[in-house]
């Protein structure tokens, strides 16, 4: 037996995985792109304060964990240890 983890959640058919990945791609697209479609009737303007320095922003805070460090730091840097250990395991998984 060859060590390694089972994939395609054990379908033997592989097209049927990649069936059953695309429906659920395109049902998170159709998701965003109701969201998008009230973001856009809300906005003033008809278009979204999107901007790059806000884009920085949320980025730094999504993966720096800024905002989490303010209040009780051992709290913040574990919450910081469980992101990025998940974020890793999506990578692997996604390589996979």
């Amino acid at each position: 037996m060859i060590p390694g983890r089972p994939a395609y959640w054990e379908i033997k058919e592989v097209w049927v995985f990649y069936v059953l990945a695309a429906l659920a791609t395109g049902l998170l697209l159709i998701g965003v792109a109701a969201h998008l479609r009230v973001w856009l009737k809300s906005a003033p303007g008809s278009r979204p304060a999107f901007s790059g320095p806000a884009l920085r922003q949320a980025l730094l805070h999504t993966f720096l964990g800024r905002t989490l460090f303010k209040g009780d730091r051992p709290a913040g840097f574990m919450h910081l240890l469980m992101f990025w250990g998940f974020f890793i395991l999506l990578i692997g998984t996604t390589l996979l």
